[in-house]
């Protein structure tokens, strides 16, 4: 494994060794997997694999890619698969309860939770096979070859020995199977995504006792080699099926994927940890309730202290479980020199932290192993920073510098008015433009004596002023150039709409369609030759294309 090369010749030399490193472990937290509702978020999901796809196949790095989600898929399935059988099961198991008769049962099956668990209402009935012998007996709960027709939770009861009475008990089952029924989902989805990138993914779950038996890490470990070797991105989650979540408390040996991921980083001798969230890094103070004095860390040394943010939505983890895992990646003994805390809501980050040779400043917060070479570059970089904004503090502003700030908020100004005036353009019905562009090709027409007369007074303005003749020549209109402008006005405007055609389909995988769909690009900033006739013909396209525009001329 290649260790981290000096480039002192850039600005932040110790990100730019950064991309050096040749075997990274990426962890994409539930908040950038999925939406607030749940459902995959298309947009960063694509942007993670198109990186990592980068990566592997044009700079030959191998990743290890741990992602969460599958729990928050699994609920989407489980909760659409029991609304579609819902009426189907009621039917056939009222059927059978009217057949059904308490006798039946043998009594080692009579608990005293039987009753709430399988009311009649429901018709979740525990039914006992004709053939009740020794020989038939199950081993799950000690019942008889028994089976549940339906069930209020996604549990399967014949697997518990006791009944779920807390919350936290409950939430650890349901997730459990969950996960099982997001994985097949989320995988899917995975490899259509890398499919476009020409790059293979495998998928590997675990558990903690994947990490406490040498036997089995290192099966695991020789399992995740051969597949780097061979190109192949391995996909890590838990397997929560199997663990039901289990990780709450310090003695385990993972809590959540962050932990997961600093495990994976030091047992697959990864170069680099990305921890991908959904905040920019580490702050001296939580952002959310602090919003405007809450500062980013570009280093965080692991004997700093911080307020600790709030968890996720939908993950486990917190910014506090992600100090952790850093910690234990980095922690000296570990191939792992470096940890990056960044936002995966940024759908560059991971270029710019591994790939970009020309984006050397700092993005998210980087955490290194203590007292290496790595951390000192950083402190030294970070020191001379801070030198250098104690300056520009301390220093008064010239009027130069007063004027370049009032013109940067002039054209803040107009670049905002634009966006906002854009977003309504976007959202007119095509008719509604069209009557636009045949009302300004009219008043060409109509106003045709008023536009002449000022024109002349610019012709002869630039006559004055010693203006060439072709120049002159261009800036000159004539009743016959009005109206071929005013006729093309009309032309564009009976076009077809430009905007919202689908381009192509692809079918990811069933019931996922991708499109490419036509739409505004948003603001145009043109910059053109000052001729009269050049800025009715910019905004005819504008309009019908439903952008904003900015215009700036030029001689």
């Amino acid at each position: 494994m290649s260790s981290f090369s000096n480039n002192n010749g850039h600005a932040s030399a110790s990100r730019h060794a950064l991309k050096s490193a040749r075997r990274i472990c990426i962890k994409a937290g539930t908040s950038v997997v999925a939406k607030e509702d749940g459902r995959p978020s298309l947009t960063r999901l694509g942007a993670i694999a198109e990186q990592i796809g980068e990566l592997v196949r044009d700079r030959n790095i191998e990743v290890v890619f741990v992602s969460s989600g599958a729990v928050g898929m699994g609920k989407r399935v489980l909760k659409k698969q029991s609304q579609t059988n819902l009426t189907r099961r009621q039917l056939r198991e009222q059927r059978e309860f009217d057949n059904y008769s308490p006798a039946s049962l043998p009594k080692s099956t009579m608990t005293d939770f039987d009753a709430p668990l399988f009311p009649s209402t429901t018709a979740s009935l525990l039914l006992d096979e004709e053939n009740n012998n020794d020989d038939s007996s199950s081993s799950m709960g000690g019942l008889s070859r028994s089976r549940v027709l339906s069930s209020k939770s996604f549990v399967s009861l014949l697997e518990l020995n006791t009944r779920p009475t807390t919350a936290e008990e409950k939430r650890k089952v349901y997730d459990s199977a969950c996960a099982a029924a997001g994985q097949f989902d989320m995988m899917n989805l995975y490899s259509s995504l890398f499919q476009q990138e020409d790059v293979v993914a495998s998928q590997i779950l675990v558990t903690q006792t994947d990490f406490l038996e040498a036997g089995r890490t290192s099966n695991l470990k020789y399992a995740v080699e051969r597949l780097m070797k061979s190109g192949i991105v391995p996909i890590v989650n838990e397997n929560d099926a199997v663990s039901a979540n289990k990780g709450y408390t310090d003695d385990n040996v993972f809590s959540d994927n962050d932990s997961l991921a600093a495990l994976c980083a030091r047992a697959f001798d990864c170069d680099v940890l990305l921890l991908l969230t959904d905040v920019d890094g580490i702050y001296d103070k939580s952002p959310k309730e602090y919003p405007e004095s809450a500062n980013l860390l570009p280093l965080y040394t692991l004997t700093d202290n911080m307020e600790e943010g709030a968890k996720s939505s939908q993950g486990r983890g917190g910014m506090g479980s992600k100090l952790e895992a850093a910690r234990t990646a980095v922690t000296p003994g570990s191939k792992c020199r470096a940890c990056v805390i960044a936002s995966g809501t940024n759908l560059t980050s991971i270029r710019d932290i591994f790939a970009n040779p020309n984006k050397t400043d700092w993005a998210g917060t980087l955490l290194c192993t203590p007292n290496s070479a790595l951390e000192r570059e950083a402190l030294k970089e970070q020191q001379q920073q801070n030198k250098e904004e104690a300056v520009q503090t301390t220093t008064m502003p010239t009027d130069n510098q007063i004027k370049n700030n009032n013109e940067d908020d002039e054209t803040r100004r107009k670049a905002v008015a634009a966006r906002n005036e854009a977003r309504k353009l976007a959202s007119m019905p095509y008719s509604v433009r069209q009557t636009i562009l045949r009302s300004i090709a009219t008043s060409l027409e109509v106003c045709q004596e008023d536009i002449l007369s000022e024109n002349a007074k610019d012709v002869k303005a630039a006559s004055e002023q010693n203006v060439s003749d072709v120049l002159q020549k261009r800036l000159k209109l004539t009743p016959s150039k009005l109206t071929t402008l005013a006729s093309g006005l009309r032309q564009i405007a009976s076009l077809p709409d430009p905007l919202h055609k689908v381009l192509c389909r692809r079918e990811l995988s069933s019931g996922l369609m991708l499109e490419q769909v036509t739409v505004p690009i948003g603001v145009l900033l043109i910059i053109f030759e000052s001729r009269p006739d050049s800025m009715p013909q910019i905004a005819a396209l504008s309009l019908a294309t439903g952008n904003g525009l900015l215009l700036k001329g030029g001689k």
